[in-house]
């Protein structure tokens, strides 16, 4: 940032609102020493699964002390195009009406999608928090996890440099091994690629205790490998079956049983036509 300006407040921690799919990755404070404006910039992420248009929030401003200071309501990031899985709003500078005003809280309102819909927060709080995840990279607690995790990227074709945290799971989102926050109904992450039900078995304590030989060499199970063989498998049986003198029997069996089938039904067809003839035979004699 140009010299002009002061950083007052880099905060790169990332916050969300339960069941609204924007994650607010990180918000400056700075002021510009020329005019004494203060102003903020923030950079959210687009987890909704359409293109967003128009995004509407509310900003609460406060002072040095915690004081709550005059805010923006609403504030609106307008003419976007931001596609889903992409970041957006570090374009956007929020003028803030007090210069004494050092760090901001957003609340989120609507959100306007290109194809004419939109969201509408009934509910709008100030954004949470995301817990940071826990890094393993040079921990030693780590060897087992940091082990298996390279195996994994070596299968799946992952850099394994990206993987430096313990994958962890919140109500509606999940945070990949690479610090990405995915939504819950994408399994496999929207940056590494990664898939969130191989991450939690590699990172359960209790995979890591049974893939470890007495030698503490590894041996890992490739969960997918193995599914494919189990599918692999269970396809040449069932060739192997089609071929086999039992399947042919069983396919005559069947085949005589729908046809013992079919006739008696039609000899219940013609008893019933019978009977039905034998009435109105007897009904014209004794009419005569």
């Amino acid at each position: 940032m140009d010299s002009r300006f002061q950083i007052l407040v880099n905060d790169i921690s990332k916050y969300f609102q339960p069941g609204i799919d924007l994650i607010l990755l990180s918000q400056l404070t700075a002021i510009d020493l020329q005019t004494s404006v203060c102003f903020g910039q923030v950079k959210f992420q687009n987890n909704f699964p359409k293109k967003i248009k128009g995004l509407t929030i509310s900003v609460r401003c406060f002072a040095q002390n915690n004081m709550e200071l005059e805010g923006i309501d609403p504030f609106e990031f307008m003419n976007l195009s931001v596609p889903p899985r992409s970041v957006f709003g570090t374009n956007n500078t929020i003028l803030f009406p007090n210069p004494e005003t050092v760090y901001f809280s957003i609340q989120i309102l609507k959100v306007l999608f290109f194809d004419g819909t939109e969201f509408i927060n009934d509910n709008p709080v100030d954004l949470m928090m995301i817990p940071e995840p826990e890094d393993i990279s040079g921990n030693s607690n780590y060897t087992q996890y940091r082990n298996a995790l390279n195996h994994y990227c070596s299968k799946e074709g992952i850099n394994p440099d990206l993987l430096k945290y313990r994958v962890q799971r919140a109500p509606y989102i999940w945070q990949c091994a690479c610090g990405t926050i995915n939504p819950s109904r994408d399994k496999n992450c929207l940056f590494c690629n990664a898939d969130l039900g191989d991450l939690l078995l590699i990172s359960n304590p209790e995979y890591l205790q049974q893939i470890k030989t007495p030698e503490h060499k590894y041996q890992y199970i490739d969960v997918k490998t193995r599914t494919r063989s189990t599918i692999e498998k269970d396809i040449e049986n069932i060739k192997q079956y089609q071929k086999s003198e039992e399947y042919w029997r069983n396919g005559l069996l069947q085949k005589i049983e729908i046809q013992n089938q079919s006739n008696t039904k039609l000899l219940k067809t013609a008893v019933l036509f019978l009977s039905v003839a034998i009435v109105l035979i007897i009904g014209v004699f004794v009419l005569l």
